[in-house]
């Protein structure tokens, strides 16, 4: 059959062929080595369609459903604060403050200007603690105060602070007594001109004082600082506690039409500085994991002790862990529900109680209680023995199909005899194949991870639906109902019998034959399935996971180099990762995790699944991201040895990583 040219550039029809256009295929390795201008292939190795520009070989999107990160999985980092709180943002990610060292530094005299605006999105933590700076624009230099800065402070449903001084040194100092909750968002613009000063809050006209002369800091220099307030280089005092969001800065005083439009803002609008119609901000900071300007003109000098919420989705599995203090590690699921929690570090059963740690999963992330309800492991208030000074935290957060529907049992807390099945959103009661069919899973396809719970028979040889529709790389089962170790199986492992327990350092001989065969619908309990994988009558939780071009891999790696230093680990995943899991398959070494919120400079902190020990930071060799895979390198102390559970010669190490956000 023919084929017809349509047009020029070179645009053929093929639809009248019977056989379709092949590329030419090969692994990475195989790439031409004088490859032609616009020149394609098909890379076997990442499974995705690449060209070359002249220059490099770039991935086509041959897939319009490839996940995005930041759609499936993210990584938060807060402060607990000892009551409850819902950890998400206004827009994509906020910036955490922690009421006592955290800021975000801009660099000096950036904002000299007469006329300017200033919007943003605050969330206090608590209205209890007095002076907390929103946004500062002030200095002092040789005794002269100059610009300005606005606060919160407490008294009567709270207060709102104005205070600065125009170029001939006069002061102005308003203070407006307004409705301010905690855990509430508000939308914050304040508009300064030549005559006036206007405070709005949530669209509301709060305040307007006429001024004489304009403020400024009138070629002294400033230091423009979010979350704390700052007259000198160094001088920091007033520390916000709570978050803020897209912060944006215009060199005009805005009509109320334009705040209108900022307090009605979407994320649609949000990484555009022409916003509103007829505006351009000079800088905007959206503090989506850093303090960069999309202008990039003002990008923050410095983040000091900051931390990032927010999710673009409703999770389905939060795995949280305090990076202070020894606190196990605790996973809370969708499918089993918000208030059961277990520990990937420990062998116990469930633990189960309606006011313990969550309360809800949130259409952007989630809602930890209080520390006098149990909430300590996810929220402990600053000052705590058992959380660290900062009661600092991080949580890992997936998105599968969603909550199951409910359940088919007469009581909270029974496993259910009918399946409850949400396939990439959609609810259905079919029953997936297996023989144990599966009472309750949630799946996400496309992002390739599920969750699946099940009643164990202890009959060797059963095999357990994923729902996936196709075979998982990574499969990690526990019983809730008993005390057993959590097994895990690798399409990584060179050999079908290997089980490694995620509660454990242990090598993979020790455990064997936990699994069976896994193939495209279901997993398979192996002749020692047992307690870990099928226990009579027992409950059963199971977290599926496989590798997805552009998003995730699951594989592994031998370090052939001198143990425990510096190098490349893993490259050619196709993706910058934002969180790495790593476990040495035939040695004793703890299972680390690594992510791109809790660094310091290029180097990532290691916390560990099996262990309830604080976030390490010294003393070891860090991991670091690379926009293709990710490597060990120096730490940031300056040592060049890693742990025993790093990289030792001539060892293999299973890992799981998940694109950047």
């Amino acid at each position: 059959m023919a084929i017809t040219k349509i047009g020029t550039p070179e645009l053929f029809d093929f639809s009248a062929t019977n056989t379709a256009l092949q590329l030419p295929t090969g692994d990475t390795a195989s790439r031409p080595t004088s490859p032609s201008t616009g020149e394609w292939r098909f890379n076997s190795e990442l499974k995705y369609v690449e060209y070359y520009d002249g220059a490099d070989w770039f991935q086509i999107d041959t897939d319009a459903n490839t996940p995005v990160g930041s759609e499936n999985f993210n990584v938060n980092t807060y402060f607990g604060n000892g009551a409850t709180q819902v950890i998400d943002a206004k827009f994509n990610e906020a910036a955490n403050f922690n009421g006592s060292s955290s800021n975000v530094t801009i660099a000096g005299s950036s904002f000299d200007y007469a006329a300017m605006t200033v919007s943003c999105w605050f969330n206090l933590s608590t209205t209890s603690q007095n002076y907390q700076t929103i946004f500062n624009n002030y200095s002092q230099t040789s005794g002269q105060n100059r610009g300005w800065h606005i606060r919160y402070e407490t008294g009567g449903n709270g207060n709102l602070r104005f205070y600065g001084f125009s170029n001939s040194n006069n002061e102005f100092n308003i203070l407006q007594s307004t409705t301010i909750n905690a855990s509430t968002w508000y939308h914050l613009a304040v508009t300064i001109s030549s005559s006036q000063i206007k405070i709005y809050q949530n669209n509301n006209l709060i305040n307007t004082t006429s001024i004489s002369s304009s403020i400024g800091y009138s070629g002294t220099g400033g230091f423009p600082t979010i979350g704390s307030y700052r007259n000198t280089a160094s001088s920091y005092a007033n520390y916000f506690n709570g978050k803020i969001d897209q912060v944006r800065i215009y060199d005009s005083a805005l009509s109320q039409a334009a705040v209108t439009a900022l307090q009605l803002e979407t994320t649609t609008t949000a990484s555009s500085l022409s916003f509103p119609t007829g505006e351009t901000a000079i800088a905007t900071y959206q503090l989506d994991g850093n303090g960069d300007d999309i202008s990039t003109n003002y990008n923050a000098t410095s983040t000091t002790d900051i931390g990032y919420t927010g999710l673009e989705f409703q999770p389905d599995l939060v795995w949280i862990k305090a990076r202070q203090g020894t606190i196990s590690n605790i996973l809370i699921d969708s499918v089993r529900g918000v208030s059961r929690q277990l520990a990937s570090n420990s062998a116990e059963t469930e633990y189960f109680n309606s006011g313990f740690q969550t309360t809800a999963f949130n259409s952007n992330g989630f809602t930890v209680v209080d520390q006098t309800n149990g909430g300590y492991g996810v929220n402990g208030a600053p000052g705590q023995s058992y959380s660290g000074t900062n009661a600092k935290y991080v949580a890992w957060n997936w998105k599968a199909g969603g909550t199951p529907t409910a359940l088919n049992s007469k009581n909270a807390g029974e496993v259910p005899t009918l399946g409850s099945v949400m396939i990439d959103g959609v609810a259905s009661t079919a029953v997936l194949a297996g023989s144990l069919a599966a009472t309750k899973i949630s799946a996400n396809t496309a992002a390739g991870f599920s969750i699946v719970s099940y009643t164990g028979s202890s009959t060797l040889g059963d095999t357990i639906g994923h729902g996936l529709n196709a075979a998982p790389d990574l499969i990690i089962c526990k019983k809730t109902t008993g005390a057993t170790n959590w097994a895990v199986w690798s399409s990584a492992f060179s050999a079908a019998s290997q089980t490694l327990f995620l509660d454990l350092n242990s090598p993979s001989n020790q455990y064997t034959d936990r699994f069976g065969t896994v193939n495209s619908t279901t997993f398979q309990a192996g002749i020692n399935g047992g307690s870990e994988v099928n226990p009579s009558g027992g409950g059963m939780i199971a977290y599926a996971f496989r590798s997805i071009a552009g998003y995730s891999k699951i594989g592994s790696y031998t370090w052939t180099g001198t143990s425990y230093t510096a190098g490349t680990m893993v490259t050619n995943l196709g993706f910058e990762p934002s969180f790495v899991m790593i476990k040495g398959i035939n040695l004793t070494s703890n299972w680390q995790m690594y992510d791109n919120k809790r660094v310091s400079g290029t180097q990532s902190y290691a916390l560990y699944a099996d262990l309830s020990d604080a976030e390490v930071t010294t003393g070891y060799q860090g991991i670091g991201f690379d926009s293709d895979g990710f490597s060990a390198i120096v730490g940031a102390d300056g040592n060049t040895t890693a742990s025993s559970s790093l990289n030792q010669q001539n060892e293999t190490y299973i890992y799981m990583a998940i694109a950047a956000t």
